[in-house]
């Protein structure tokens, strides 16, 4: 039996599940095709036996541990240095991204903000291939995974551009 972690996206009034429909119909048409974009794993609704109307209605998506970049860039300002040659034998990768021991802590090394802007990029340019448009994008709108991958998530403005 697997665990998955997942984050539940409610609405505060069930009056509102209508605003989230549409965010849901596009990651949908998004969903798993890039990984620096939150996937959707999944949807749950019920509907009233009796007249049909919506009761409860949630969004099932990808949970990323580490939270906001905004929050993180914030709360780890202090922690990102750059990598110099005394402090190479001091470098390692974990999960991939360079970080700088320093003592029992660790830092980040400062080309990792270059990686997250790439990512960004990414989840962004492939928005763009379907004729996306995001309407939100900033840093409190990014989402950051245990592995520290960045991915655009909050897609309640983005809109499907024509393609004409």
């Amino acid at each position: 039996r697997s665990r998955w972690n997942v984050a539940l996206k409610i609405p505060k009034k069930l009056s509102d599940s209508g605003k989230f429909l549409p965010e849901a119909k596009l990651l949908v048409n998004c969903d798993k095709h890039n990984k620096n974009l939150v996937n959707l794993q999944g949807i749950i609704y019920t509907t009233s036996p009796s007249t049909g109307k919506l009761v409860h209605f949630a969004l099932i998506l990808e949970y990323c541990h580490v939270g906001q970049l905004k929050e993180y860039l914030v709360d780890h300002r202090n922690d990102f240095k750059a990598v110099d040659k005394n402090s190479l034998s001091q470098v390692s990768c974990i999960d991939g991204f360079p970080h700088i021991w320093a003592g029992n802590r660790i830092n980040h090394a400062v080309e990792l903000l270059a990686v997250w802007a790439y990512q960004v990029v990414s989840g962004m340019d492939f928005l763009a291939s379907r004729g996306i448009y995001h309407g939100d994008l900033a840093a409190r709108n990014v989402l950051l995974t245990e592995k520290f991958v960045a991915k655009v998530s909050h897609f309640r403005q983005a809109k499907i551009l024509n393609k004409d």
